[in-house]
């Protein structure tokens, strides 16, 4: 299920289904009625997810998520379309030889996920569930992330070789630092990716 930077998959694990997003912690889902269901979570207010068919067409699904923060629709994402997806995402950073190459990765702190990455040329940071933020250099290694205030940046750490090793994302309740923990290649090739997709999804 997707929609925007938000991405979610859906699993049956010992007779329940299971929501996870990237950098969360899964959520179990309980029936609620019907197609609804309720997280089982300690988050503040109630989340509930509906599976529905899609209007005009009925043989497609798509999720209808509640949450506090404000509904979404989430379409359902098909192995080609992932595959897709995963392809130009790899050939953009494959493409890209800017400044900002080395910094491109994933970081992580405590199952919090940030990656760096490439979208229509630019470098932006992805982080599940918000607006992606391009980074727009201040000085050396310190980034602006528009659309958010100049209260908010993301600072780059370097080792003494001048690797970065981490990233800091200083905003005003505080900085929290998050280590590289996967660098961004482009060395699968399509077959291969298709193979894990397909393998992902219960073999052909």
């Amino acid at each position: 299920l997707a929609e925007a930077n938000l991405d979610m998959e859906v699993k049956l694990t010992d007779g329940r289904l299971v929501l996870t997003v990237p950098g969360q912690p899964p959520y179990t889902l309980e029936n609620a009625g019907g197609r609804r269901y309720k997280f089982l979570t300690d988050a503040p207010g109630d989340f509930f997810i509906t599976f529905r068919p899609v209007k005009d067409n009925e043989a497609e699904t798509e999720a209808y998520l509640e949450q506090p923060q404000g509904n979404v629709v989430l379409r359902k994402r098909k192995a080609a379309d992932v595959a897709a997806a995963a392809e130009a995402a790899a050939k953009a950073v494959s493409e890209y030889n800017g400044p900002l190459k080395d910094a491109l990765g994933e970081y992580e702190r405590g199952g919090f996920t940030v990656n760096i990455t490439v979208r229509d040329g630019k470098v932006v940071m992805v982080v599940a569930g918000q607006p992606t933020y391009t980074l727009v250099e201040k000085e050396k290694d310190r980034f602006a992330t528009p659309p958010l205030p100049d209260t908010y940046s993301v600072l780059m750490k370097r080792d003494a070789a001048g690797k970065v090793t981490a990233l800091v994302l200083k905003q005003p309740e505080g900085e929290v630092e998050l280590k590289r923990v996967a660098e961004l290649t482009a060395t699968i090739s399509v077959d291969e990716l298709m193979a894990k997709v397909i393998a992902a999804h219960g073999g052909e």
